[in-house]
């Protein structure tokens, strides 16, 4: 699974994360926490369970969820704005689009698997949502959140409905959630 490496063709997307990283949170933190609150209806990992993060950010769902915590991003400026992102990288946090994913982590690892405004940005919607789905497992759950407007939403969905089984969908701002178990 790949990040689209295009920003309305101009930069890569770590580029584009990297430039923005020093504002991410104070431009889309709240809306972020308002999409993890929901998602935390359904995903309520104890202490010692392993949750990931695809398209981490700043690490904002690190502290959301109290629990072993594994991420993937591709711009480490982003990472490197969380207050222990030095420590992260490269330990709990991997910088890395997410066609790495595979080789970075074994199949039926986690317990849960979020990808919160992220999928609009892979190149391999298809093989992306595979590959989440095959890192989770045996009664993971996954939650997504789409962006509505983004040009890839009716093939995102049309992944999640052929790869997982939806248990529950809510509106939050410009998103949707998904929240899903494996097929």
């Amino acid at each position: 699974m790949v990040f689209n490496e295009k920003y309305e063709g101009k930069t890569s997307i770590s580029g584009y994360y990297s430039a923005i990283s020093h504002s991410y949170d104070e431009l889309h933190g709240k809306e972020q926490f308002e999409k993890l609150k929901v998602i935390g209806k359904h995903v309520r990992p104890e202490k010692d369970d392993l949750i990931l993060d695809v398209g981490c950010g700043t690490c904002f769902s690190r502290d959301f969820f109290n629990c072993n915590f594994k991420g993937v991003e591709p711009s480490k400026d982003m990472v490197l704005r969380h207050s222990k992102g030095k420590f992260l990288v490269g330990k709990d946090v991997f910088i890395s689009g997410v066609e790495g994913l595979r080789g970075l982590f074994e199949e039926n690892l986690f317990d849960y698997v979020i990808c919160v405004t992220a999928a609009h940005h892979f190149m391999d919607v298809r093989r992306a949502f595979i590959d989440m789905r095959d890192l989770g497992k045996k009664g993971c759950v996954f939650g997504f959140s789409l962006l509505k407007g983004s040009g890839n939403y009716d093939e995102c969905v049309s992944a999640i409905n052929d790869f997982f089984v939806v248990i529950d969908e809510e509106d939050v701002q410009r998103d949707k959630v998904f929240i899903c178990r494996k097929k």
